[in-house]
């Protein structure tokens, strides 16, 4: 053990890329704790979990507070729970294209947690699922698997099932992309009754997606909608001839009072997707649209944006 400390510790500052530990539990913790430390701050980038066994030890810690699972390959496990009572937040980063290596198949459950905040990004392989915890606030970018999208599509819906207590949720458009692969999913709403603040984050918001007004909905109690660079190709499937929907999102209604609109180049389609949403969010006090730099053409802008029916009561335009 002396030689183990001594080649990990004093080995200068060199990059360890492969560390690989196997010791029983009497052996002495607090070295072992010492070792794996020394391996992170080395930078270490292969992480492979052997067994449930053996993994489950590592995600069964009562004073666990924060846990990143970065890239890392569960194809030997069946099924392990991170039971972490007082973690507060989670991040997991999947590969964005899935191989044999990472084809997955885990069934991750998080068991018992109040997450402050939970991320997930890249492409789905394994189920995770939320049992008896919550979540108030997250962030999920997906990709659908090219060979597999449905599978992708159920995975995705699963994993926003288990967070539906959120509060605020940070989405990019690829996630209504890839739930699009298994529209017959929606057919059973997914239920955000605590979501006060929904995040489109980067890339261009086609309204018309399907998976965009399921989850309009079902957030009775939204109160705040910010978009970036949003475009109305195609009214959705419920739009009444005179452009209104049949029916509306009861936050439309109700208590949807804010929509902010980023990266605004000012383009046909998204000065359509503005005026739909004017026409359509009846409870809106505020629209602010933040143009995407100095170069775009404001006064034409401007001059489109006041034309459109109760922008001059509500609209505000700011640049950069």
């Amino acid at each position: 053990m002396d030689f183990v400390e001594r080649v990990l510790v004093l080995r200068g500052p060199s990059n360890i890329e492969k560390f690989r530990l196997s010791c029983e539990p009497k052996d002495d913790q607090s070295r072992i704790g010492t070792w794996i430390s020394a391996a992170v701050n080395r930078n270490v980038k292969d992480v492979t979990f052997i067994d449930d066994q053996s993994t489950q030890q590592l995600f069964s810690l009562p004073n666990l507070v924060e846990l990143e699972i970065d890239d890392c390959s569960w194809k030997n496990l069946v099924s392990i729970t991170i039971c972490a009572p007082k973690l507060q937040r989670l991040t997991i980063f999947e590969p964005h294209e899935s191989t044999p290596a990472n084809s997955g198949g885990c069934h991750v459950r998080i068991f018992r947690t109040h997450l402050a905040h939970f991320s997930c990004c890249g492409t789905l392989t394994n189920e995770i699922c939320f049992v008896e915890s919550s979540v108030v606030e997250s962030c999920i970018s997906l990709y659908s698997d090219f060979y597999r999208p449905r599978q992708s599509a159920w995975l995705s819906y699963k994993l926003l099932e288990g967070i539906s207590s959120v509060e605020t949720l940070c989405l990019t458009p690829d996630v209504l992309h890839v739930l699009d692969h298994a529209s017959d999913l929606l057919a059973f709403p997914l239920e955000f009754r605590n979501l006060t603040s929904l995040i489109f984050d980067s890339d261009k918001l086609k309204l018309h997606r399907a998976g965009f007004w399921h989850i309009l909905h079902n957030s009775p109690n939204l109160r705040s909608l910010h978009l970036s660079e949003v475009g109305l190709s195609e009214v959705p499937s419920n739009c009444r001839e005179n452009g209104t929907l049949d029916p509306a999102p009861p936050c439309f209604l109700s208590c949807l009072h804010f929509v902010q609109v980023h990266n605004f180049i000012g383009r046909e389609k998204a000065i359509a997707a503005v005026g739909f949403l004017l026409k359509n969010a009846k409870a809106l006090d505020e629209m602010w649209i933040r143009l995407a730099g100095s170069g775009v053409m404001t006064n034409k802008i401007h001059r489109r944006l006041h034309d459109l029916p109760r922008w001059s009561k509500i609209g505000k335009i700011y640049s950069g």
